[in-house]
């Protein structure tokens, strides 16, 4: 023990926000102005807003079903374009399904190692969505961001899930992620 104290007190606190419209979308081009902070019913000074992107764990949830037969290609082409716009700090996982839903690429920061699963797809089968939604929500627990979005990456509906519509959307509700497809 050298005796030392090390005694900090700070007025600043950060408070990360995601401000999204009645059907979930987020709010760009917030200003400072646009918010008022308040502790107790008092304001507080806002003293520094900044609008940059906080890093982000999205899911990828991609349709192999017999159906994408024509699409798969076009399909992977789009992933990896999305794939090139994730931040160094950013992480994707890739779950596939068709009959069933499986995570075939977990965590990872190398876009790479998706785009190199996703070559291998062979499209057949029926479309169990609700299941690969279900799967994604559970991958997403191990997600190191507080920043979360799923994409589905599909031709259509369900027609081979375990899970009903009603099921996945109240797990959704559970979820603090933005899903879209």
């Amino acid at each position: 023990d050298t005796g030392l104290k090390l005694r900090v007190e700070t007025t600043l606190v950060q408070i990360p926000v995601a401000v999204t419209d009645s059907v979930n979308r987020f709010v760009l081009g917030l200003q400072k102005e646009d918010f008022h902070l308040l502790e107790d019913g008092v304001e507080q000074k806002v003293a520094h807003f900044s609008g940059e992107d906080a890093p982000l764990s999205v899911g990828l949830v991609f349709d192999e079903s017999g159906s994408m037969d024509e699409k798969v290609r076009t399909s992977q082409v789009a992933v990896a374009q999305f794939l090139k716009t994730l931040n160094a700090d950013d992480e994707a996982f890739l779950v596939e399904f068709s009959d069933r839903a499986k995570v075939t690429v977990g965590f990872t920061s190398h876009a790479e190692e998706i785009n190199n699963a996703l070559k291998q797809s062979q499209p057949t089968g029926q479309t169990a969505m609700l299941d690969a939604i279900d799967v994604a929500l559970r991958e997403m627990k191990k997600a190191k961001n507080s920043r979360k979005a799923i994409v589905i990456v599909s031709d259509g509906g369900d027609n081979h899930s375990h899970y009903t519509a009603a099921e996945i959307e109240s797990l959704v509700r559970e979820a603090d992620v933005q899903i879209y497809a």
